[in-house]
């Protein structure tokens, strides 16, 4: 059985999540994807899972492009490439996320996204915005299940269990 900690304290976040959006709002935003990387880097470290820390190797000027590039085509195509950015999000935020050498892989596709949006705003109009946690439950769902650790989605599966007993 694996045994999971978190060590963070309040207080750090509370510091850290002041300062960040106090330079957020000085700097008009640019500072965000340093900021949110800070963060990420600071939940890691402080993630343990039998005794082996998450880390996260993600740079606030990767994310910075990404952020830039995604909201321009995003603004560009009145929307329509949102899925494509989050997917592409979620692929990176997997790829720099390790355990003990071990990363995430995130399988999922802008259309298959694009379509469970669009089929959920349109419920989310229709039901005059009642369908709104079901759709997010239905990506977060979604998510879970595209995001693979050494090829496989259930880690409690022996696959995993067997192929990481000795690094985890």
């Amino acid at each position: 059985m694996k045994k999971s900690s978190f060590e963070g304290r309040g207080s750090q976040l509370f510091v850290m999540s002041l300062v960040g959006i106090i330079l957020s709002i000085l700097t008009l935003g640019i500072y965000t994807p340093w900021f949110i990387v800070k963060v990420k880097k600071w939940q890691c470290e402080n993630t343990i899972l039998n005794g082996k820390k998450y880390e996260f190797t993600g740079t606030g000027g990767q994310l910075f492009v990404q952020m830039l590039v995604g909201f321009l085509l995003t603004l560009v195509t009145l929307g329509i490439y949102y899925p494509w950015l989050i997917v592409k999000s979620t692929k990176w935020d997997c790829e720099k996320t390790t355990l003990d050498g071990v990363n995430r892989t995130f399988t999922g596709k802008g259309g298959e996204l694009f379509i469970m949006m669009l089929i959920g705003f349109l419920l989310t109009l229709v039901t005059l915005g009642f369908y709104t946690p079901w759709l997010l439950c239905k990506v977060s769902r979604w998510k879970a299940e595209k995001t693979l650790v050494n090829g496989v989605s259930d880690l409690s599966s022996p696959f995993f269990e067997s192929s990481q007993q000795e690094k985890l």
